[in-house]
């Protein structure tokens, strides 16, 4: 997963998926890093920000290299962890394609 955050990113580790934040959404990343990153895993998505920001690059990343993205259902995976739980949160994201 690429992330918006370090929060998230520990959120993602807690529920058992790998995952990276760049310093911003509006990173860019040199291609290699993403061919790197797919020979690496099976499935790599795209999860920033529920705000405008955070979809803009989420789409413009998303399309830039062929990744899918998925916007969470509160600000942030954070906020949703912190108000649904770990059930809800992994349910969420079982119901958009994650595996273990």
């Amino acid at each position: 997963v690429i992330t918006k955050s370090l929060k998230d990113v520990m959120v993602f580790n807690r529920l058992g998926y790998h995952a990276i934040s760049p310093q911003s959404e509006s990173f860019q990343f040199y291609e290699s890093i993403i061919d790197e990153l797919k020979q690496r895993f099976k499935q790599i998505t795209i999860l920033y920000d529920n705000d405008k920001v955070g979809i803009e690059y989420a789409k413009l990343m998303s399309k830039e290299h062929q990744l899918n993205y998925i916007i969470p259902p509160d600000k942030d995976l954070t906020d949703t962890f912190s108000k649904s739980g770990r059930t809800i949160t992994s349910n969420f994201l079982k119901q958009h394609g994650f595996i273990k």
